[in-house]
């Protein structure tokens, strides 16, 4: 099985479920993939991928369907000691000059950023796209700018200090996580026995107590 998924659904809500099904499953083999948000629709149609998985607020194509399965917080983070963390709330120009660090693989949610400072004609003049969110946080937890994240994956360094989060009240809060696939596509059982256990794990209620 051949499948598209950001980051943080890899390395934080996917093992669990592999594990799982390796038990009923133990002859699968698994492709896992950085999720591409623009090659996706292209992937599925080709069967390059199987399956794929975004987070983000809507994604809808003609000839894919599109399932949402939970909502995932987002916070902003930075350095306690950033000069952005001794405001009380920040404003969206605020960030106009700040460099925002990016997780490259984690796909989509930067987009909803994006299109929420294009509405306030707000234009970022840095973003520095990294290869891992673990390279994010570490650049982050050095002093240097600000990012846009799910929460659970840097619940351990806000829980340590080493991050805080930013007053943004008008900013993102939670993005929906999204499984795709090609529409009017027979799905091998062993696929759709895979999507099942996905949304019994990845429920609101699943990822809430996760």
């Amino acid at each position: 099985l051949s499948i598209r998924i950001p980051e943080t659904v890899s390395s934080h809500y996917l093992p669990s479920v592999l594990k799982r099904f390796r038990q009923r499953h133990s002859k699968v083999n698994f492709v896992f993939m950085n999720c591409v948000y623009f090659s996706l629709p292209e992937d599925l149609k080709a069967g390059i991928v199987d399956l794929g998985f975004l987070i983000t607020d809507t994604f809808q194509m003609e000839n894919l369907t599109t399932e949402t399965l939970c909502s995932i917080p987002l916070v902003m983070v930075a350095h306690p000691m950033h000069p952005l963390a001794g405001t009380s709330d920040i404003n969206i120009s605020n960030l106009k000059h700040e460099p925002l660090i990016a997780p490259a693989n984690d796909c989509s949610y930067m987009r909803m950023l994006e299109g929420l400072l294009a509405e306030q004609k707000v234009e970022l003049t840095m973003v520095w796209q990294l290869n891992s969110i673990a390279a994010v946080k570490q650049v982050l937890i050095s002093g240097t700018g600000y990012s846009v994240l799910p929460e659970v994956v840097v619940r351990e360094e806000l829980a340590a200090g080493t991050l805080s989060i930013l007053p943004w009240r008008a900013g993102l809060t939670t993005a929906n996580l999204l499984m795709i696939w090609q529409k009017n596509k027979w799905l091998p059982p062993i696929l759709q026995e895979f999507m099942q256990m996905i949304r019994e794990d990845l429920s609101d209620d699943s990822v809430q107590a996760h």
